[in-house]
């Protein structure tokens, strides 16, 4: 995947879950639109491998998909998201992560770089 191996890779139907210690990365298939129902699937794999443990998101944007702006508020419901950083690869990303910001209701940043998305993911995490 990036520069460090997850400790666990998980495919679902809609997208990839890479499963690190303190973070997971979400690389959702190209041309999927991502509602509530996905948004329960990754809440079910989160209650696995962060139960009770604070972890951060990153979304890995390099396939172009759709969020309805629906989930971003049920986030609310993963007690111990710390936050999600928005893996960019063009201005356009990037404008989607600042545009969607307001709606998120936890810390959400854009990036360029997967080194980026984790230093500010560990950043979020409590020491």
């Amino acid at each position: 995947m990036k520069t460090l191996s997850p400790r666990k890779t998980i495919s679902l139907k809609f997208a990839t879950l890479y499963i690190y210690e303190n973070y997971a990365v979400s690389s959702i298939n190209e041309g999927v639109v991502f509602d509530t129902q996905e948004l329960e699937q990754f809440q079910e794999v989160f209650a696995i491998y962060f139960p009770n443990k604070p972890f951060g998101l990153i979304a890995d944007r390099e396939n172009d998909y759709t969020v309805n702006p629906v989930c971003y508020a049920a986030n609310n419901e993963i007690k111990n998201l710390v936050g999600m950083a928005v893996l960019c690869y063009t201005e356009a990303n990037y404008e989607t992560a600042k545009f969607t910001k307001p709606f998120f209701n936890k810390p959400l940043e854009g990036f360029f770089s997967f080194e980026e998305c984790i230093t500010w993911i560990k950043h979020l995490l409590p020491q």
